[in-house]
């Protein structure tokens, strides 16, 4: 069973809270669960840089977890937004350039393709 996006959420917001009251071993013990169930999750919440800026990010991407789980979107559509995401944070910034819309379809397309492909490889 999947676990409701706000319950992710403020079990997040109860882990940033702890950080300030308790320590990194207890904090490790108290969301065995959590951390178990979602360990990138987890590791992202204990050395995030910029409370605020995690939590944009979080609520971004959980959205898009909730629209894969609700069927408004698939998993190839929800992968390519998350890529997105991280480019638009880390790549871009890093090599100073932005593609053109023009190359963004292109590689759109690439990924489409390569993605049919390998659902009828499956088959």
């Amino acid at each position: 069973m999947d676990i409701p996006q706000t319950e992710i959420y403020n079990t997040i917001l109860e882990i940033i809270a702890d950080k300030d009251q308790i320590t990194l071993s207890e904090i490790d013990e108290k969301y065995i669960t959590f951390r178990t169930k979602f360990p990138k999750l987890y590791d992202m919440t204990m050395s995030f840089e910029n409370k605020n800026e995690f939590l944009r990010e979080l609520l971004l991407l959980l959205n898009i977890r909730e629209d894969v789980i609700t069927g408004k979107k698939t998993s190839i559509e929800a992968n390519i937004k998350t890529g997105e995401i991280v480019a638009e944070k880390y790549l871009y910034p890093s090599v100073n350039m932005r593609p053109t819309e023009k190359q963004k379809k292109s590689a759109l397309s690439k990924i489409l393709a390569q993605h049919h492909k390998d659902l009828n490889e499956t088959d």
